[in-house]
């Protein structure tokens, strides 16, 4: 079976690498579609994953256009106008031309012998007749720019032609002839559904996230993306997403839809034993507790509160932050405007292969994420936790409601209020850190409830729906 991949991702997310690779695992042909971006080639390969880069990158975002329809309407909107109002008003213009020329060639005196004022009178009446049409044109003019401009815009808003990035990539998906298109969030999803119905296949509808809510989109965007949404959910065969409580989010907004989750697992690291690498690295002592935060280094994710809170906590504990970003500045300057640059260490993210090892070099794994900002970051499911239970790396984390559940449910560390810096502080100073070992058993006891190898079977269940002739089980139609 052929399947084909669709992402908005120009830097590809270690999932889509993660059941690209399950796929493969059980015989299939897996073809990526990505974003493309300056320096990056067009063809390429991640591990054993072909890639093909077919779209500039998009605004981020913003909802799929009907760019090339609204063009060519409104280059026809402005010859009909012209036509409208300036050819009307020149018609006009020319006839009272005529008119007065006419007038004008009759002296006034046999005007006043022949007809007297009666003429006179119509004279001003024709006069006023011709600046009435004139005025009644110029508005037919404005009524019929209006009408055309509307009603153009009408058609090219409900035009079932896509707008030219997914005109690309479902040309490209096309090309392929898959046997299962599976589109990565939100942007390319009318894209997979016009695959889909054209080559009458399967549509998977992966959601990272609920694409709607992010909180960096402004309150018009998300509305539309909100309609762009509802529109094409119920054209998936099947929806994935990261976690039971989005899910359960998702199906209370789209009534009638099932939705499986697939977690953000990361395969299984065993015997990863006791690297140490930021003490040696860093040439920090052995007696420091270090507190890791990895990944994004960005505004929203309360690093802020975690570099202010420094100077409360107990001086053994020191802070790295392991990741990239253009952030990363800023949190540096932060650190030195609150005396605490000594105890904030910076260090470049690492590859997905060498990264195990240094996470589990920290003592405690830290997940401050605010909540209460928006849906997503509040029932967020981060990369991080998984990389934390696979490294056997207890951990600190605010009381997220997915999160705080996977925590507390197997011991794998602790939740508590870190919203703001004191709150940060009272955490980590109240952590029991006699429990760090009895933590790290725990971990290791149940850790393979989170790991890829079980959260791969359940894509490969709905990828064997996909084959079976049975109703799909995504939508309710």
């Amino acid at each position: 079976m052929r399947v084909v991949m669709l992402t908005p991702d120009t830097i590809i997310d270690r999932r889509i690498i993660l059941e690209a690779d399950a796929l493969m695992d059980s015989g299939h042909e897996v073809i990526l579609l990505a974003n493309s971006d300056q320096g990056i080639p067009v063809y390429e390969r991640i591990g054993r994953v072909k890639i093909e880069r077919c779209c500039p990158v998009a605004a981020e975002g913003k909802p799929p256009r009907v760019n090339r329809i609204q063009n060519s309407a409104i280059d026809l909107i402005n010859r009909l106008s012209a036509k409208t109002q300036t050819g009307f008003r020149n018609q006009i213009l020319a006839t009272t031309g005529h008119m007065e020329s006419l007038i004008s060639a009759v002296p006034t005196s046999i005007w006043r012998k022949v007809f007297g004022k009666v003429l006179l009178t119509w004279n001003r009446l024709v006069a006023l007749t011709l600046k009435f049409l004139l005025k009644a044109y110029t508005l037919c003019g404005h009524t019929v720019y209006a009408l055309s401009k509307t009603t153009l815009y009408l058609l090219a808003r409900h035009s079932k032609r896509l707008p030219s990035r997914e005109t690309i990539i479902a040309e490209r998906a096309l090309f392929y002839d898959p046997d299962v298109v599976h589109v990565h969030d939100l942007p390319y999803l009318a894209a997979g559904v016009f695959v889909k119905r054209r080559l009458r296949i399967p549509l998977i509808y992966d959601a990272h996230e609920f694409y709607p809510e992010q909180p960096r989109v402004n309150e018009g965007d998300r509305r539309r993306l909100r309609r762009f949404e509802r529109k094409h959910i119920y054209d998936a065969d099947h929806i994935i997403t990261v976690n039971p409580v989005l899910a359960r989010i998702m199906e209370d907004r789209y009534p009638g839809i099932r939705i499986d989750v697939v977690q953000n697992a990361v395969p299984a690291m065993n015997n990863i034993g006791t690297p140490d690498r930021f003490r040696k690295e860093l040439r920090l002592p052995r007696s420091s507790i270090i507190l890791l935060y990895q990944g994004w280094l960005a505004p929203g994710r309360n690093l802020e509160s975690l570099i202010r809170g420094m100077h409360r906590i107990n001086k053994r504990f020191l802070l790295v932050l392991m990741g990239y970003g253009d952030y990363t500045d800023s949190l540096k300057q932060l650190a030195q405007e609150h005396t605490v640059g000594d105890r904030v260490l910076f260090v470049p993210s690492k590859g997905w292969d060498e990264l195990p090892a240094y996470t589990a070099s920290a003592d405690i794994g830290l997940i401050p994420y605010p909540y209460g900002r928006d849906i997503n970051t509040h029932n967020c499911s981060p990369n991080k936790l998984y990389e934390y239970i696979s490294a056997e790396l207890p951990i600190l984390a605010n009381r997220l409601p997915f999160v705080q559940e996977v925590v507390e449910r197997h011991g794998f560390g602790y939740c508590a209020d870190m919203q703001n810096d004191s709150a940060f502080a009272t955490a980590v100073n109240a952590f029991p850190l006699q429990n760090l070992d009895a933590i790290k058993s725990n971990i290791r006891e149940n850790k393979h409830l989170y790991d890829w190898n079980h959260e791969s079977q359940r894509l490969l269940e709905i990828y064997g729906k996909c084959l079976d002739p049975r109703p799909p089980t995504g939508a309710v139609h």
